[in-house]
């Protein structure tokens, strides 16, 4: 597989080395991402030797991206993901510098859980539902 690419990335090389840093210290991983891109072929080099997925919605957007990166393992799907089904989920937001980015992580995915902030690239690492208690029963 051919790694390279002349499309430059939509992150910058500090927002990368986070996202990239968390790759290589659970190196054999299982990588999932929530939509697809030009710099996908960059991410799928960051986990060689483990298994990556790319979920979107849009087949159109699929093909077109497949097009020029026929090798990256793309589906197309409708969302029907459970909480209660996940391990330690490691999530990256990107563009949190847009109001409804920005939004949805202090809404969904909670202050407490973010690891990093670089630039406009969040990671947060949010443990299993049955380590996550509160008082109140609330998720964040």
């Amino acid at each position: 597989m051919d790694f390279t690419s002349p499309i430059v990335p939509q992150q910058s090389f500090s927002e990368i080395t986070v996202s990239f840093d968390v790759l290589r210290s659970i190196s054999l991983c299982n990588f999932l991402v929530f939509g697809l891109c030009h710099d996908s072929l960059m991410w799928a080099s960051f986990n060689t030797c483990g298994k990556m997925l790319f979920l979107v919605e849009d087949p159109t957007w699929v093909q077109t991206v497949l097009k020029d990166t026929p090798n990256l393992n793309a589906t197309v799907v409708k969302y029907r993901t459970k909480l209660s089904e996940a391990g330690v989920t490691h999530v990256f937001l990107h563009d949190v510098n847009r109001k409804v980015d920005k939004a949805y992580a202090n809404e969904f995915l909670c202050e407490k859980y973010r690891k990093h902030a670089i630039g406009r690239l969040w990671h947060f690492e949010i443990p299993p539902t049955r380590n996550v208690t509160s008082a109140d029963g609330w998720f964040c």
